[in-house]
């Protein structure tokens, strides 16, 4: 038991996946398993034979934390804070649980999450240092945003917000984090229709915030909005290529538990994918909006060998949209990762020595666009769960 509470806490998934579908493994495990690899219904049921049993045990709370993170990140906004006020009933004075709870009372204000139309669609995209940016129309107005996998919401600059002719509210309070540690506050805006290709969305968030803010300072009108995870998530499959076409909606492969590659991990959440190095494995936060793949310290600790022999004590440079800095590194010679299938060579590896954005998750590498432009092709698929790079 002691072993899966440590895998459970250090955000080990893939472990956790193959230790507790054994046969007398836990409920909550399961369930929690469950909404990892994209199966809520069945994350659900076993939930709800947890509470009717156990209301009140620490497992039980934890599985209604699980699903107000669930709700939020899927939209269903009343359903996360009817959850989390459970969870917070017995947990009151638990730092940051208050907090958190009259932030999710602020987003049970808005409408939920709405896929309206899902149509197989390709369009083109325009590619700026490494970015992907795609053809969107938001209440009827056309811009080109980046598809960022690193980002748990959509993001908008206040200018482009106040072009397209959304209503942006205050969010007293309310505070967003990024992966330079930095944090800010933010304003709420909702797309009433985002269109992609022949795909609709209804009720479409956005955090606001100011045109200084990174990378919106850095590009012009129409291109200062990020598409975050849950907008790519909606849209259930998305594959490009390296000649500049995208594709939405393909028809998605077939989900196999044991199979899957990829899973949705932490607090935010992020999107995390196996890969291997040297025969074993690696698990990687996936992030298309960050230009540079960095090893992170964990990294160090389960290859240490090959880190003590081969590394050379540097420093690396986290930029990141609020702030940005410098933080310890060990620098890497050209190292070979298994990435979605494809094999991917990260030259002069930067190994992030004392921050991690992700806490005590147990991951090796932040993967971004500089790894993804080796392959041919990348697809995503949050149907079945796997990553491909050809």
């Amino acid at each position: 038991m002691a072993a899966t509470e440590e895998m459970y806490g250090t955000r080990q998934w893939f472990e956790l996946r193959d230790t507790v579908n054994r046969p007398g493994g836990s409920d909550f495990y399961r369930g929690a398993i469950a909404l990892a690899f994209n199966q809520p219904a069945s994350a659900e049921k076993i939930f709800a034979k947890l509470f009717g049993q156990t209301p009140d045990s620490r497992e039980a709370l934890e599985a209604r934390r699980l699903l107000a993170v669930w709700f939020s990140f899927t939209g269903q906004h009343r359903r996360s804070l009817r959850q989390y006020a459970l969870f917070h009933r017995s947990t009151p004075s638990t730092p940051g649980v208050e907090r958190e709870l009259q932030e999710r009372k602020i987003w049970a204000r808005y409408p939920n999450l709405e896929v309206r139309r899902r149509r197989a669609s390709a369009l083109r995209y325009t590619e700026k240092d490494g970015d992907l940016f795609l053809p969107v129309s938001i209440n009827g107005s056309q811009a080109r945003f980046l598809i960022d996998t690193g980002a748990n919401t959509s993001v908008i600059s206040e200018s482009e917000a106040r072009r397209i002719g959304m209503k942006i509210e205050n969010a007293p309070g309310l505070q967003m984090h990024d992966a330079a540690g930095a944090s800010s506050g933010y304003r709420i805006a909702v797309a009433k229709e985002l269109a992609v290709g022949g795909n609709l969305l209804g009720n479409v968030s956005f955090l606001v915030v100011s045109d200084e803010r990174m990378p919106f300072s850095q590009l012009p009108a129409g291109e200062r909005g990020i598409l975050g995870l849950p907008v790519l998530f909606a849209l259930q499959t998305i594959r490009w290529d390296h000649k500049g076409t995208v594709e939405i909606g393909f028809q998605p492969g077939p989900f196999r538990l044991e199979a899957a590659n990829l899973c949705f991990s932490g607090d935010g959440p992020h999107l995390v994918a196996k890969g291997e190095l040297g025969g074993r494995p690696v698990y990687m936060v996936v992030d298309t909006g960050d230009m540079k793949s960095r090893f992170l310290p964990y990294f160090a600790t389960s290859f240490e060998e090959y880190v003590r022999d081969r590394g050379q004590q540097g420093e690396t440079l986290l930029q990141a949209m609020v702030g940005s800095r410098r933080a310890a590194a060990v620098i890497l010679p050209e190292t070979e990762v298994l990435v979605g299938g494809r094999v991917t060579k990260l030259r002069r590896a930067e190994l992030i020595s004392n921050h991690s954005p992700f806490g005590a998750a147990r991951y090796h590498l932040w993967l971004g666009s500089d790894l993804l432009k080796q392959a041919d092709e990348v697809s995503i698929d949050f149907r079945s769960m796997k990553f491909r790079l050809k």
